[in-house]
């Protein structure tokens, strides 16, 4: 009898072992103010100067770098062309026929509200910009673009993986790369102080 009950324990502990192993428990998401940093995201999508985005970004400067590992998992999303095309033509059909509701890719719209979000922890998000750097350059439209633009934002540090770029042998990453540097040039020239 008492064989018996250590065997039925012991194989609980390995069901139990190797369901953490492959099941490990997810680390929460941050919260501040009693919401999720997801769910502070969507208000990126308002203007600038608008109660709900100024209150997103305090949001994540409170929640400050914890909010990294999620937002750069967010932000590595790249569309398929398959998807894409697929999106285009239902929403094209939706736009003529005027009826029913547009196919909303909430993923890349979640990628790009991230870039904005990594952007508000300035230089608290210097640690990206390896990351954000091999980004700019994989494949794809829509993760070359959000690190180009968050590289653009982070400063100095974000200048040499652009520039770095702009030699790629992909066309699509010096496009982007080159954006984001007239991006960092006007706004340079448009935030200088007048002689």
């Amino acid at each position: 009898m008492r064989k018996r009950l250590v065997t039925i324990v012991i194989a609980v502990l390995l069901l139990v072992g190797a369901a953490l192993y492959l099941f490990p428990p997810s680390t929460p998401e941050p919260v501040y103010g009693g919401r999720k940093l997801s769910e502070w995201l969507p208000d990126y999508n308002y203007a600038t100067t608008s109660e709900r985005h100024l209150r997103a970004e305090d949001a994540v400067r409170h929640i400050g770098t914890n909010a990294l590992p999620f937002l750069l998992n967010w932000i590595d999303y790249q569309d398929t062309t398959a998807m894409t095309q697929a999106r285009r033509a239902y929403n094209e059909v939706q736009h003529t026929t005027r009826r029913g509701r547009f196919w909303y890719n909430n993923r890349k719209e979640r990628a790009y509200q991230a870039a904005h979000a990594i952007v508000t922890l300035g230089p608290e998000a210097n640690a990206t910009v390896p990351l954000l750097s091999r980004m700019l350059t994989a494949d794809g439209d829509d993760r070359s673009r959000n690190a180009a633009y968050t590289l653009a934002h982070l400063g100095t540090n974000g200048v040499p993986p652009l520039q770095a770029a702009l030699t790629n042998t992909n066309s699509n990453v010096r496009k982007v790369a080159t954006n984001a540097l007239q991006r960092m040039a006007a706004e340079a020239l448009t935030n200088a102080p007048p002689n």
